[in-house]
């Protein structure tokens, strides 16, 4: 499995889009980790952003912060979790899903979903697990899984290609990736140099994928990218199958998504 930190190899002359290949465009300039200067790249093919040759990535990763940035972190996994109940009500996962969460982080994702009953584990080659300890290792646990998720995590990629095959990879045949990230749209960021996704300040995130980066992402993986579902006002969770569901199928799912984030609004 190819680690989120990992070893960068491109031309110091060569800036190609991680996403699609096509050499990418300085597009604007920021400082992160308050005191390195870096130039964004944007890709004129598919619009994916990023940050070329991030030396930085050692000590981002070292630093200790508190109170923890990521405020949203325990919402977002009760509603990946809805997303995944979703999933098993439409029959788009079996009953008693094998599932891996890549980057587990503290290991909250994977004990809701071992609380649900589901057969869950986690990999993580970084972080120190908080729940579900057992259940996460350094090391990738062996075979094939029917639900594989990566929340928050593309957007930490050097190789994110490669990445996102090596999940493919670890699917089942009737699989499902589900990803998490927030998509970089031009339109919504005529100054992108604001949007405050980059999270300048601790420096992890180098690669935002457009909606076109996402889908050839996706292609290259031979993975079909076929729905995306909304979280705290934006569509950033994401699924990807080998084979796509029918048309009937997704429409379904979508319906029941609605209409249980709906019910959970009412519920707050």
């Amino acid at each position: 499995m190819t680690e989120l930190k990992a070893t960068f190899s491109e031309d110091a002359n060569s800036n190609p889009c991680r996403a699609c290949g096509v050499e990418t465009n300085a597009a604007f300039t920021g400082i992160v980790l308050q005191k390195i200067p870096v130039t964004y790249h944007a890709c004129p093919a598919c619009g994916t952003l990023q940050l070329h040759t991030p030396n930085w990535l050692d000590e981002a990763y070292s630093l200790n912060h508190y109170p923890d940035p990521d405020v949203s972190r325990l919402m977002r996994s009760l509603a990946v979790q809805r997303v995944i109940r979703c999933l098993r009500a439409e029959s788009l996962l079996p009953k008693v899903p094998r599932c891996l969460d890549e980057g587990a982080g503290l290991g909250l994702l994977v004990c809701l979903l071992r609380d649900d009953g589901y057969d869950a584990w986690g990999h993580d080659p970084y972080a120190k697990p908080v729940f579900a300890e057992r259940y996460i290792s350094r090391e990738l646990p062996a075979g094939f899984f029917d639900l594989i998720t990566a929340i928050e995590v593309i957007e930490h990629t050097v190789e994110t290609i490669d990445f996102v095959q090596e999940l493919a990879e670890r699917l089942s045949p009737k699989g499902t990736l589900l990803l998490s990230t927030e998509l970089y749209d031009s339109t919504r960021f005529p100054d992108p140099s604001k949007w405050t996704y980059l999270a300048q300040d601790y420096g992890q995130h180098i690669s935002f994928l457009s909606s076109m980066g996402l889908q050839a992402v996706a292609a290259k993986a031979n993975l079909h990218w076929w729905a995306s579902l909304e979280f705290a006002g934006s569509k950033c969770i994401h699924l990807l199958s080998k084979e796509a569901p029918s048309r009937w199928s997704q429409m379904r799912l979508r319906r029941r998504h609605l209409r249980v984030e709906k019910d959970f609004k009412k519920k707050k």
